[in-house]
């Protein structure tokens, strides 16, 4: 990825709105949601070459971020993953766990 391609995350924001302004933070915040793009991309592009559906593939990416946990939340209901989701994102369920044998 060249510097021209990478996209401008926005401005950090707390609960409060107020603006995260410490360098140092918005610099890790900047290279974590550098890689993670990075991350995602490779996975959709290696599912692509599977031949997997685009949109299954966009549609378990998005899934995978609803399911992520506030560790840190005081709402107990922001730690339950979400439930919904599409239900072809997961693994094939016709294909046989290695594990399970």
């Amino acid at each position: 990825m060249t510097k021209s391609s990478k996209k401008s995350w926005p401005k950090w924001l707390r609960d409060d709105g107020s603006v995260v302004a410490c360098t140092e933070k918005v610099k890790v915040m900047a290279e974590n949601f550098d890689e993670l793009k990075q991350l995602a991309q490779d996975a959709l592009e290696d599912g692509l070459l599977m031949e997997v559906s685009e949109q299954q593939m966009r549609d378990a990416l998005h899934h995978m971020v609803d399911e992520l946990i506030n560790p840190y939340s005081s709402n107990p209901n922001s730690a339950e993953p979400n439930q919904s989701g599409p239900s072809q994102s997961g693994p094939n369920q016709s294909e046989p766990n290695p594990a399970k044998q």
